[in-house]
Order: structure tokens, then sequence, then C-alpha cells
């Protein structure tokens, strides 16, 4: 039934499940809206002129399908592209002139130590303070301190809590855990993540769901009673990390909810 379900929402030109599909105005199929830039005539039933409507359903419903990274991270089609941003397996292309490099994050710091240690030495280092890390702590937004990324790919500072949620030591980490709000701000910068969406404290992105949820959408449910073994994505179960994010929302992140009103 799923693969019946993915003929219909496959873009007939790349043959993939849409990417911001788009509906041909003339015999209504779906098409990616990168693949159909340009096009004169519809490239399934070679009507002119060609114009396509932007399908929101159909876009929400691609979104919303499951997908697991080639790392086992299991998330949405929606935060796929998020997640590759911190992923380890993801391919970076190293930018050094004629250089050429191109391999996952997490051999990419080697290959930059291997082959243009010179450039880091002189991009991080000093006369007085030689360079000692590829990656330095980042200003803890708003916040006396130094954040820095945890096991998880989240940002820690360090500090007490102002309000303790119960569920961690009162700290904003060190390692793993819960944050404060401040290096949350830089858990959504350094992901780039729109409106809506927060990082709950085992580093998956989590967002609101149909039922003004929040789900981080990863298969980590199974054998849980009334569950098909993922977090939402839309509408269901949480997980134990969502959860405890839905709730940190009234008393931690209110600067953050506050601010998504105001845009």
């Amino acid at each position: 039934m799923v693969e019946h379900l993915n003929d219909h929402l496959s873009c007939p030109i790349c043959i993939e499940i849409c990417t911001n599909a788009v509906e041909t105005a003339c015999c209504s199929h779906l098409l990616c809206e990168n693949c159909c830039m340009g096009l004169r005539s519809c490239p399934v039933c070679r009507c002119e002129p060609f114009k396509v409507n932007v399908n929101k359903v159909i876009r929400r419903m691609v979104g919303a399908m499951p997908v697991q990274c080639k790392c086992g991270v299991s998330t949405t089609r929606a935060d796929l592209s998020a997640h590759e941003k911190v992923c380890p397996m993801h391919s970076v292309v190293c930018n050094v002139a004629n250089c050429g490099y191109s391999g996952p994050n997490e051999a990419f710091l080697k290959h930059i130590i291997d082959v243009h240690s010179d450039k880091l030495i002189s991009h991080y280092g000093s006369p007085q303070q030689p360079a000692s890390a590829f990656a330095p702590p980042r200003d803890c937004i708003g916040a006396k301190g130094r954040a820095r990324i945890g096991s998880t790919g989240k940002y820690y500072c360090g500090q007490q809590f102002a309000h303790v949620c119960g569920c961690c030591n009162g700290v904003c980490g060190p390692r793993s855990g819960c944050n404060c709000e401040n290096c949350m701000m830089l858990d959504i910068e350094s992901r780039a993540l729109p409106k809506g969406h927060l990082v709950n404290k085992q580093g998956r992105i989590a967002r609101v769901g149909e039922d003004n949820t929040w789900y981080c959408g990863a298969k980590v449910m199974e054998g849980v009673f009334g569950c098909d073994g993922w977090c939402g994505p839309t509408n269901g179960p949480q997980c134990p990390a969502c959860q405890q994010l839905q709730g940190q929302l009234a008393f931690r992140y209110t600067a953050i909810v506050a601010s998504w009103a105001r845009h």
C-alpha cells in the first residue's frame, strides 16, 4: 500500500517523491517544483501554456513522511535537511583552493589536520596563543560563559539553571541532557531551524504536530502500547525527551516561544 501511495507522490521527471510538490493545472499531475522550472509545455500531457499550482496538502504529507538518514537517525523529510547539517556521515566538500576533497563530516576534521594544518594554525593560532582546537567554544548568547557542543550535538554552557525542571541536575550540560534558553538559541542558530522548531535533550529536532503536541519523529517508541514505534511525527504518543521538552516550554524557553509570536 505504501509503495502504491509513493507512486502517486512521485515526480514523473526525476522519478522520486516530490520535493516542494506542485500540481499541473492541465492534468493535475504532481511534480517537483525545481524539476518543472523553465518548462513551456506539460511534461505529461504536453499542454501549453504550462502552469502549476502549489499543493500545500501534498507538501505537508510528504514533509511528515518518515525517513532514515544513512547514519541511522530517524527523522522526517521536512527535517532531513536540518539533520544533515550535523550528521557525522553527511558529505562535506573542502573549499581550500585546488583541493577537491569530499567526504563525511566525521572524516573532514582529520583531512583538515592531515592536509591543511598550516592553514588551520594560521587561522586559529597566534604567537601568544597557539591553536589548540579546530572548533573553539562559542559565546553563549546573552549569558556570561562559553558554550560547547556536547555528546548530543547540542550546545551547553555549564551554568546553573534559573528554573530546575526535575529531569536533570540543574546545570546546562555540560555534555548532555537539558540546556538553558541561551544555548537552545545556539542550537536553533547553528542548525538554521525555522520558527516552531526546537532540539530535545537527545539532540533530535522536534516540532509541534497537528494536535499541538511536540514530536521529533524518531523511531524510539517500539513496544509502547498503542504506538507504531515513532514519536509522532504529527500525532499520537510522544517520546520521553519530547514530553520533557513540551513541559519546559512553559518556564525555560518562554522567550523563544514569545519571539515566534512576534514574527
